[in-house]
């Protein structure tokens, strides 16, 4: 018995290549799946095939009689409703999961949700008596609520065991042994490259020293000619079986000299007072110091990005002050690029200081490649426009970067790049976010506006100290180096 099944199934846009090709899959009464797969590999045209919005290029899809289906987009359905986006959502969410559903297909369902909400879902999902297909970026909530992960990447469909980690740490695994492979295809095919040099040398060495009235050692000089020409040919061959393995975008390397000798304590707030929306915090004392980290978090409407607004110098608080160090320069990094719409990836990291040599390598270091690259800012994806605005904040040198959910619409490659360099940054970060893991790679306790006791919060460590961070930071920078090193052991192809 099954809901729905597909066989061979492709779709391309127009003549473009195939997005993806020859996919079989079955999916069954009471199936647990999270679908997952780098950006723009296809998840939200799968879902579109499925629910029959766009036809297959090639093969099937067969849905058994009397299915009763309920979709929830990633799309709000009740702007003008009172409340955070994020609580319209989860209202909207919690309203479509009908107990007699057969199947619930959910498009990235805890996109903007707060902790809470998040777990809350994971329990009525996991209550569900038919079947869901999740699309997710979210690691942790795959992890809890998936027992076969689908990824999609590169025009194919792998469908494995467990949850979104246990297939990630496979598809690593595999990388690892793809490189390892690699690395021993292309010495041997080096060896072999320098044995068929050093017999041609010989060769000529024999052709030279036989002259043209010898015709014994010009006989042999010839044979070492052939067995030249058949080693080289045999590394030839060794070349070809050389495939450069499928790897995930590498973590930015993105370094400012402006940043290092930047001020030791470069922001300083003293006593503020907040009162707006929901948001009211009284008396709150912070000292950031050079490579210091904080997060905020916080149900939604709690007043995060209020918060983080504040400390950036976007919005001025109601009591109190906050201190800029001399020359300190702030960054701040939006949930989305309002502004400049019409420029490039290129031109509007130019406009925000990157020399022209350096905008090319910053848009590419956090996966803007190809013909992206020339696309407007507005027509850029979200993850797209979030990675783009962090390195814009880069590209302004700044001493304090403010980022405002980074990792909202990011693929969970682009996330796991996120969480390896953020804790190299020798800027101090300040984030707003929902993310768990997020919190965790950049390892301080998070400020929880969600546990304002009469507008009193402090955070667990108010003053930080500038040393103690700076050692934290070498050691982070240190680590960051050895898996360069360890990296860079294979040799990178000419």
């Amino acid at each position: 018995m099954h809901v729905v099944r597909a066989s061979a199934l492709g779709f391309s846009y127009g003549a473009a290549e195939p997005l993806f090709s020859g996919l079989d899959f079955t999916l069954e009464p009471q199936d647990r799946i999270a679908l997952i797969g780098p950006n723009g590999s296809g998840k939200s045209t799968l879902v579109g095939l499925l629910l029959g919005e766009l036809e297959p290029t090639a093969g099937r899809i067969e849905w058994a009689p009397g299915v009763r289906l309920r979709v929830v987009r990633q799309t709000l359905v009740r702007p003008d409703d009172i409340g955070s986006g994020g609580e319209r959502r989860f209202r909207d969410i919690m309203d479509s999961i009908v107990p007699n559903a057969d199947l619930l297909i959910l498009d990235e369902p805890t996109n903007h949700l707060d902790q809470d909400h998040t777990d809350a879902l994971g329990r009525r999902l996991r209550s569900h008596g038919g079947a869901y297909l999740v699309i997710t970026h979210d690691r942790a909530f795959g992890d809890r609520l998936a027992e076969r992960t689908w990824l999609l990447d590169h025009g194919r469909l792998r469908v494995l065991p467990g949850g979104p980690s246990a297939v990630l740490q496979i598809e690593a695994d595999e990388a690892r042994s793809a490189w390892a492979a690699y690395g021993h295809i292309r010495a041997e095919r080096e060896r072999l490259a320098q044995a068929a040099r050093q017999q041609a040398e010989r060769a000529a060495r024999a052709h030279r020293a036989a002259g043209h009235r010898n015709p014994g050692p010009e006989a042999r000089a010839k044979r070492m000619d052939r067995k030249a020409t058949a080693m080289k040919r045999r590394a030839e061959r060794e070349g070809n079986r050389l495939v450069l393995p499928d790897l995930p975008p590498e973590p930015i390397h993105w370094r400012s000299p402006t940043i290092d000798a930047g001020p030791p304590l470069p922001l300083r707030v003293v006593g503020i007072e907040i009162r707006r929306g929901h948001l009211f915090l009284k008396d709150f004392h912070l000292r950031l110091a050079r490579g210091g980290r904080v997060t905020i978090t916080g149900r939604n409407g709690s007043g995060k990005t209020t918060l983080l607004e504040v400390l950036a110098g976007l919005r001025a608080p109601d009591e109190g002050r906050i201190e800029r160090a001399g020359g300190a320069r702030l960054a701040y990094a939006p949930q989305l690029l309002a502004a400049d719409q019409d420029l490039s990836a290129i031109q509007y990291l130019r406009a925000r200081g990157a020399p022209a040599p350096d905008a090319q390598i910053m848009a590419t270091g956090v996966g803007i490649t190809g013909s992206r690259l020339t696309v407007p800012v507005g027509q850029l994806s979200g993850g797209e426009q979030r990675r783009l605005a962090l390195a814009g904040a880069l590209a302004e040198g700044a001493h304090v970067l403010f980022l405002d959910e980074p990792t909202l619409d990011l693929d969970m490659r682009g996330r796991d790049a996120l969480y390896a360099w953020l804790p190299t940054v020798p800027a101090a970060i300040v984030a707003a976010t929902h993310d768990p893991l997020l919190i965790d790679a950049l390892g301080v306790p998070p400020l929880n506006l969600s546990r304002l006791v009469e507008g009193r919060l402090r955070p667990e460590e108010p003053i930080v100290d500038a040393a103690a961070l700076h050692d934290r930071l070498e050691d982070a920078q240190r680590s960051a180096r050895a898996a360069d090193l360890r990296r860079r052991s294979v040799p990178p192809e000419p």
